[in-house]
């Protein structure tokens, strides 16, 4: 019965270091996923830090573009323009040739004439 005892004994022994065992397991573990969750919260709010400067980046990125397309459209008014003045100037270069020839035959005609 004595042998039975200490068996017993023993194999509390060896069930409370189990337990005990397992406890630290448990509390290691615990910590981790612990720190795994703050690990988790921090790259959540890299992540949203970053969507908003993506978010900031597509505002600039799409008022440089409506920026590009005024001046696009201003240079296009502005070609308009260039043309309109490029045929005025023709036309004013062919009116300056037709006074040449009025004008040289003007003379023309005034030599016919004495005073």
């Amino acid at each position: 019965m004595k042998e039975k005892a200490k068996e017993t004994v023993l194999d509390i022994r060896s069930v409370s270091k189990t337990i005990e065992d397992s406890e630290e397991a448990i509390t290691t573990i615990a910590s981790a996923v612990e720190e795994q969750a703050i690990t988790t919260q921090e790259i959540s709010n890299n992540i949203a830090q970053i969507s908003q400067g993506i978010a900031i980046v597509n505002q600039t990125v799409n008022k440089g573009a409506a920026n590009a397309k005024k001046v696009a459209e201003d240079i296009a008014v502005i070609d308009v323009a260039a043309d309109d003045i490029t045929g005025n100037s023709h036309d004013v270069n062919e009116k300056s040739i037709q006074l040449e020839k009025m004008a040289d035959q003007l003379m023309e005609m005034m030599r016919y004439f004495k005073i």
